[in-house]
């Protein structure tokens, strides 16, 4: 009876001291998970229900009475929906492949999250850029509607480029890897044609810019410009990932 209480009292000064080594090996680890992943992936999680939340508003009775609803094509017919659903598909991925327990998958769906984020930070950058400049010089980017709420505006043609660049600097890795670059001029292509597409079944350009100078230069001049632009921006983003945010991530695990 006796030696058994004195076994417990040596458990129970051991304990501190066996607790304080595991906290001395776990505590770097802990620290750096929760400067990299966690932050990456609450992040990911918030702008996911952000962007379902906007993305599902454009089914409400207010927003089938804009003009991007009506005729063909419903709101794809845009390239700022169009790269908001993409953004919003990255972040569901990233999401998941942080959730999954299969490494096969894990590793499958954050490649594609990663091919997705790299081709969107380009694409976010081409909508800011264009609408902006198209807004302020000709007031010609969108057809005119008092339906159009405020808030809409500047959530899909500012908070998308800034939910790239933050995408950017929280996760661990963006490659912009030889697939992405592919992804990224097949989707020029593919959205020209589909412009040409909906030009031709509707009568007229989505764009009131484009039925207001002439055909095809007007069109060829805008493809080139976007092409140009998402070329230049994915290889800025490509450099800044592999010399500079890669860099500064290195050597914060070096310091831990």
């Amino acid at each position: 009876m006796q030696q058994g209480v004195q076994q417990r009292e040596t458990h129970r000064k051991q304990a501190p001291d066996l607790l304080k080594r595991g906290q001395r090996v776990r505590h770097p680890q802990s620290i750096r998970w929760l400067s990299t992943s966690d932050a990456a992936f609450l992040f990911h999680a918030l702008g996911f229900l952000f962007y379902v939340r906007v993305f599902l508003w454009h089914f409400s009775a207010r927003a089938q009475q804009l003009p991007g609803a009506i005729g063909f094509g419903w709101f794809f017919r845009y390239l700022t929906f169009c790269s908001w659903t993409i953004q919003m598909i990255f972040l569901g991925l990233a999401c998941l492949a942080k959730t999954t327990q299969a490494p096969a998958r894990q590793r499958w769906l954050a490649a594609w999250a990663d091919d997705l984020a790299c081709f969107a930070f380009g694409l976010a950058h081409c909508v800011t850029v264009m609408y902006y400049s198209v807004d302020r010089t000709t007031k010609l980017a969108l057809q005119s509607s008092d339906l159009r709420p405020p808030w809409l505006g500047p959530t899909v043609h500012v908070v998308n480029t800034v939910v790239a660049w933050l995408d950017m600097l929280l996760a661990e890795q963006r490659t912009f890897s030889r697939r992405s670059r592919h992804i990224s001029f097949g989707f020029t292509l593919a959205y020209a044609l589909w412009v040409l597409l909906c030009a031709r079944v509707e009568g007229k350009f989505l764009y009131p810019f484009l039925n207001t100078f002439p055909f095809p230069q007007a069109f060829l001049a805008t493809a080139a410009a976007g092409t140009a632009m998402l070329a230049l921006v994915f290889e800025f983003g490509r450099w800044l990932s592999w010399h500079v945010i890669r860099r500064s991530t290195l050597a914060d695990r070096k310091q831990d």
